[in-house]
């Protein structure tokens, strides 16, 4: 087994350890259902390209504390993350930031994905285009 393919492992138990634990007692077994739902078709529809589509090692791990603050939200549902109630009331806040930094987030990992997947698979080589195209792709979605 390569190193990569050892740190995307540890990558994946990371996440499935922090999924596992999501799901144990969550607010609410629906909403913890659809928070997680991304998490639960993406982590593995990415295991299973890894070989044909490796991702470098920064996007991995981008990856993976995105997922692991999903389930996070997840388990508490976003309005009651303890960490994010704990900015609220330290800042005068009317709402938990939580769900914002997980927004935030989703953009820091979208932009590298989609330079990636733009990269590899549309062909885009030029640095300038993938720039744009790649936030274009993250503001749309």
């Amino acid at each position: 087994m390569s190193r990569d393919d050892r740190f995307a492992l540890a990558c994946v138990a990371v996440v499935a350890a922090a999924t596992a634990w999501s799901a144990v007692a969550p607010v609410d077994r629906l909403t913890w259902a659809l928070d997680a739902a991304p998490v639960l078709l993406c982590v593995p529809y990415l295991a299973s390209v890894h070989r044909r589509f490796p991702l470098p090692p920064v996007v991995q791990t981008l990856l993976a504390a995105y997922c692991v603050l999903l389930v996070l939200g997840a388990h508490w549902t976003f309005d009651e993350v303890p960490a994010g109630l704990a900015v609220k009331d330290a800042l005068g806040l009317r709402r938990n930031p939580y769900d914002r930094l997980v927004h935030l987030c989703g953009g820091f990992v979208g932009a590298p994905l989609a330079r990636e997947a733009l990269r590899r698979g549309a062909g885009l080589a030029r640095p300038r285009v993938l720039f744009w195209v790649s936030a274009a792709v993250v503001v749309a979605t």
